[in-house]
Formats: C-alpha cells, sequence, structure tokens
C-alpha cells in the first residue's frame, strides 16, 4: 500500500480515463490479446481506498460491448460512461464484442506513452511474461530528488496559466452542462503535411509545425496575436536512469512553451523560438517544478482567466498490423473539472500503408460549444497542411481567420433555431 500523490489525486479525483481502442481481425487473438492486457497492466490489480493506493485480486470482467457500436470512438466512449469500475475496486476495466478491445483505465494509472508501449506489446505475437509490482511506481518516487531540489521559477497548473493562449469562446449559445468532457475530431492524410518528407515518408519537426499551428489558430480565433504559449505534455521516461517498464505507468509532465513574436516574424523563425523556448525550460528542470507545484497544492481554484488555455499531447504513433488492424485513443474527465484549459492530442496510426494522423480536442462544454471546439481543430489540421515556414505569421492567421469563417459558417448552418 502507498499513498496517491498530488499528481495521481489530480486524475482521481477528476474521474479522468483513458482508453485504448483496438479492432480485431480474428476471434482467438481477441481473447489472447484481451489476456495479455490484463495481466500487464497494474490498473486492474489496483484499487483506491481514501486516497490510498492498495493491490486487489478481485477477478476481472469482460464487459460486453454492443456490436452497434460504429466507431472505436464510440466503443471507447461507450466504455467510459457504462463500464467504469468504482474505484474501490479497480482502476481499469476492459471491454470486447467480436472484433474490438477497449481499455479503459483511470490516467493516474496509465499516459499515453503507456499506452503506445501496451500496443506495442500486443504486437509481438510471443507471450512475453510480465513481472507486475502490487503497486505501480509513482513520477514522485522515479524523480523524487530532481522534483525535491527544483527551485527555479514556478509552473503553474494549466487551467490557471496566464502565459498560455486562450480561446474565447464565439459561440455561447450552444455551451452546455454537461458533466462529461467532450472530444471534436479531425483526420488527415499525413503525406498532406507540410513538413512531410516524400524521400523519407516520414515528418520532420512535428512538434514545431504543432505548437505554432495551434497559437495560430488561437490567434486567428480571437482576432489577435498577444500571449503566444501552449502547454506540451512531455513524456519523462527519457529523463530515467533504468529501463521504464510496465511499472511506469504515468510518468509525465507538462511544460509551457512561449515565444516572443510579431505578426512580421516568420512561421519557420517563430518555430525555432518556440522550441528554444521548450529546451531552456527542459534544461531548467520546469517540468520538475511543474509536477512539484502540485505536489504542494499549490494549484489555484479553477476559472481564474477568461476563456480556455492552449495544451497538447502528442502521442506520437500506433504501429499496427497482423491481428490488430486499427487502433483509437481517447480520454474523459468531469467536464466542471476541464473548464480552464482543453488539450489537443494527436496520434498517427501506421498501419504499414497509410499513416493518418488524427487530432482531437478534449473540452469542457461548460467553457467551449463543441462548434467552436471543431472549428478549432479543423484550422489545426488546415495549418499543419497550408502553412510554410516561409510565411509571415500574420498572413498564417490570416490564411486560418478566412478558413475558421468559412467553417464556422457551415457548422451554424446545421443549426436549428426556435
Amino acid at each position: 500500500m502507498r499513498a496517491a500523490i498530488g499528481w495521481e489525486r489530480n486524475f482521481l479525483r477528476n474521474r479522468a480515463y483513458v482508453q485504448l481502442g483496438l479492432k480485431i481481425n480474428n476471434s482467438a487473438s481477441l481473447e489472447r490479446n484481451i489476456q495479455k492486457i490484463i495481466n500487464s497492466v497494474s490498473g486492474f490489480h489496483v484499487k483506491v481506498s481514501d486516497w490510498n493506493l492498495l493491490p486487489t485480486k478481485e477477478k476481472t470482467p469482460v464487459y460486453k460491448l454492443p456490436s452497434t457500436l460504429k466507431t472505436l470512438d464510440d466503443a471507447c466512449k461507450f466504455m467510459y460512461k457504462n463500464h467504469t469500475r468504482p474505484m474501490t475496486e479497480a482502476l481499469a476495466s476492459i471491454g470486447a464484442n467480436n472484433d474490438t478491445i477497449v481499455l479503459n483505465i483511470n490516467h493516474a494509472a496509465a499516459d499515453g506513452m503507456f499506452l503506445v508501449s501496451l500496443l506495442n506489446y500486443l504486437n509481438k505475437h510471443e507471450n512475453e511474461e510480465v513481472h507486475l509490482p502490487e503497486i505501480f511506481e509513482s513520477v514522485d518516487y522515479v524523480f523524487d530528488h530532481e522534483i525535491k531540489s527544483y527551485n527555479g521559477v514556478p509552473a503553474p497548473f494549466n487551467t490557471v496559466n496566464p502565459n498560455l493562449s486562450r480561446i474565447i469562446a464565439k459561440d455561447t449559445l450552444h455551451l452546455a452542462m454537461d458533466n462529461t468532457s467532450h472530444h471534436t475530431s479531425a483526420s488527415s492524410n499525413l503525406a498532406n503535411f507540410k513538413c512531410y518528407n516524400p524521400k523519407t515518408k516520414s515528418v520532420h519537426h512535428l512538434t514545431e509545425n504543432l505548437w505554432s499551428s495551434i497559437i495560430l489558430t488561437i490567434s486567428a480565433f480571437n482576432g489577435n496575436f498577444n500571449t503566444k504559449g501552449c502547454g506540451t505534455c512531455i513524456d519523462l521516461r527519457r529523463f530515467m536512469k533504468v529501463q521504464p517498464d510496465f511499472r511506469h505507468c504515468n510518468i509525465f509532465s507538462s511544460i509551457t512553451v512561449n515565444a516572443e513574436a510579431t505578426k512580421d516574424t516568420s512561421v519557420g523563425e517563430f518555430m525555432k523560438i518556440l522550441r528554444s523556448d521548450f529546451n531552456s525550460k527542459v534544461k531548467s528542470g520546469f517540468h520538475f517544478g511543474y509536477l512539484k507545484q502540485i505536489q504542494e497544492g499549490k494549484i489555484p481554484p479553477i476559472g481564474a482567466l477568461p476563456g480556455v488555455g492552449a495544451d497538447m499531447s502528442s502521442l506520437g504513433t500506433f504501429k499496427v498490423g497482423g491481428d490488430i488492424t486499427d487502433a483509437w485513443f481517447n480520454i474523459a474527465l468531469r467536464g466542471d473539472r476541464a473548464l480552464g484549459s482543453s488539450t489537443f492530442t494527436c496520434f498517427t496510426v501506421d498501419n504499414g500503408i497509410n499513416q493518418t494522423f488524427h487530432g482531437r480536442l478534449r473540452h469542457s462544454s461548460f467553457t467551449l460549444s463543441d462548434y467552436d471546439a471543431q472549428v478549432y481543430v479543423d484550422s489545426i489540421h488546415h495549418a499543419l497542411e497550408n502553412i510554410t515556414d516561409d510565411m509571415s505569421c500574420g498572413l498564417a492567421i490570416d490564411i486560418l481567420s478566412d478558413f475558421q469563417k468559412k467553417n464556422s459558417k457551415s457548422n451554424l448552418n446545421d443549426i436549428v433555431m426556435f
């Protein structure tokens, strides 16, 4: 038994769960992968009591998913809504039908890169044995010295960070009191991105392109180019002194990336400034300061700033093939706990033939309507497909503003007024 750390309590309190949805092409593989997931994911074997994490030997039920669910996204949402187990029983649940598996697990016990590693493990046909500890290791345990010794500038929580670009809602008519966070999505062929290199069949400097696309999209949406910043999830496994494994389930933090620029600054230069700021903050240990603030309970009340702060999480690539033909990521939490920030989560599914980039905005319908959110996501994809390094930031904002006006009009045409 151990006490849940502040970082973990944040996800437990917010009912924040991540889902990994998988398409499977044969029944034998379905059963095999269900057992591999249960045997290798600590969340099935850990429960919560009075903010303490305890081992549990309770048998894991496999819930039946309706065959009528059309997409992996539908299956992930259904699993969260209908089959999230009480935390007093376990932190994870699993469901399946004849061609789909969904893992639903509290974010305290799994982050995005953990799910990428899990998929890589499932792609191996041999039954490699996994030895799980009674309780998974916390990020504070892994980086105890680094977190305690951080004495740099305070690293505020994203919901109340004044250094983030913030989306100011336009469509206030369709804000809703839904107590589960919403998602809007867009998908693109990775080969259509301006940062894609056809010779290497890969993207270059995607992270910088994502930062600039998000900030420029918000600037176009708000009609100004003032605060220029984006929260960025950072995988901390790269800093570990030991080889990470399935004991290390939630090992990430956040860094705020900022840039001083004008509308005359080229997009390429803007991206270089953002990257330089990120590298500088990594060197100073800003990501450890972020965790230290949470550990010390120095999180101001949500809603202290107008609008919704920009945040990004890039998971990299889900490689599929063989028995596993498709993969999907989702995150859901309480709507009233997602008010102050919205995370653009992105991942690429590579099936060996096509590379499909999926961008998803997790937002609260309390502060951002689905219509505004869809314009935001579509605009980020439009930027990735159309904005080039040699353009000025001002020109990029104009291009995105024109796109948003056309896109928002087509969205609002679908609304029936009474």
